[in-house]
């Protein structure tokens, strides 16, 4: 196994491979995808498999997510081993500032006209 040919078909073909799972099973949101295991560690053996992380928002489980992709993507070196990585949303932060700030804010960017007496 040449781990270099391997890495680089995996990103030579990584946006059509995307592409395919995310139309495997569109319920899953796949995000992204990337090489695992031991590969990625640097760690492989001979007969290591090919690991693939794949990064998804849905609302469904990791082993729906692998029931319904393994078996039906290969590369170079064979089958992909599929490892669902569930990925939580990032929560928005909320800015709170008081209505004096606001002013100033307001103020300087122009929004809000200041008289003087």
């Amino acid at each position: 196994m040449n781990v270099e040919q391997i890495k680089a078909y995996f990103y030579d073909n990584k946006v059509k491979l995307l592409r395919e799972m995310q139309a495997t099973f569109p319920e899953a949101n796949i995000v992204n995808i990337d090489i695992g295991g031991s590969i990625k560690k640097g760690t492989q053996r001979p007969g290591s498999d090919i690991d693939i992380e794949v990064h998804y928002t849905g609302h469904v489980t990791n082993e729906e997510v692998w029931y319904h992709l393994i078996g039906k993507f290969k590369g170079y070196g064979g089958d992909y081993d599929i490892v669902p990585v569930k990925i939580q949303k990032s929560t928005t932060l909320k800015l709170t500032i008081s209505k004096p700030q606001w002013i100033l804010i307001g103020q300087k960017a122009g929004w809000i006209k200041t008289t003087s007496k």
